[in-house]
C-alpha cells in the first residue's frame, strides 16, 4: 500500500521545485530570495575573457546592456550543472523582476571607525586576496578575489553568516530600465 503513494509523491515533488537549491545573499541582516533563471547565463565581455566552451551551442541573445549580454542556452542540459564560458554568470531574478548577475569578487564593507590596517589584517588572517580598496570617504570598502558566478555568492552568504565584523555583498551587475 505504500508504494503505492510513493511514485506521485516523487514526481509532485520533482515538479515543484523542491528539490533544488535555494538561492539568497544578505543585504545587511536581511536574507533576499533570489530564483536562478534555468537555461539562462549572463556573458560578461571583457578584453581579457576567454571562452571555457569551445562552441557556444548557438545559443540566443535576448537581452543586452553595455557589454554585458542575457543568452539562453539552445541545448536541452539545464545549466546549472552545465560549464559555462569563463566570466559568465547564471542569471537570477528578485522579487522585483530585475536580472542579477555575478561578474565575480566579494564587496566587504566594514564598519564607521575601522582603521585601514586593522582591516587587512583581519582579512589576511582569513586568508583572503585583497583586489583594491575603493574610495568611499564614510566607510572602508575592500573588494575581494571571488571567480565569477555562484562560487562569489556563496563567498558573499559564507562571509555574511560567520559574524564577521563587516558586511559581505556579492559584487552583482543589475540590469536597470532608462526612462
Amino acid at each position: 500500500m505504500k508504494k503505492k503513494y510513493f511514485c506521485p509523491l516523487l514526481f509532485f515533488l520533482v515538479l515543484t521545485g523542491i528539490s533544488a537549491k535555494d538561492y539568497y545573499y544578505y543585504n545587511g541582516n536581511q536574507k533576499i530570495p533570489l530564483v536562478m533563471e534555468d537555461k539562462l547565463y549572463i556573458k560578461f565581455n571583457t578584453p581579457t575573457a576567454k571562452p571555457v566552451l569551445k562552441k557556444t551551442y548557438n545559443d540566443t541573445l535576448i537581452y543586452k546592456q553595455g557589454t554585458v549580454e542575457i543568452h539562453k542556452q539552445a541545448v536541452n542540459t539545464s545549466i546549472n550543472g552545465g560549464e559555462f564560458p569563463q566570466s559568465s554568470s547564471p542569471v537570477f531574478r528578485d522579487a522585483s523582476g530585475h536580472f542579477y548577475g555575478l561578474p565575480g569578487n566579494v564587496l566587504i564593507f566594514f564598519p564607521e571607525g575601522t582603521g585601514e590596517k586593522e582591516a587587512l589584517k583581519l582579512l589576511k588572517e582569513k586568508q583572503y586576496t585583497v583586489i583594491r580598496k575603493l574610495p568611499l570617504r564614510s566607510r572602508l570598502v575592500f573588494v575581494l578575489e571571488s571567480p565569477p558566478g555562484i562560487p562569489s555568492l556563496e563567498l558573499a552568504d559564507k562571509l555574511q553568516e560567520e559574524r564577521n565584523p563587516f558586511q559581505a555583498l556579492p559584487n552583482w551587475w543589475i540590469s536597470r530600465n532608462i526612462r
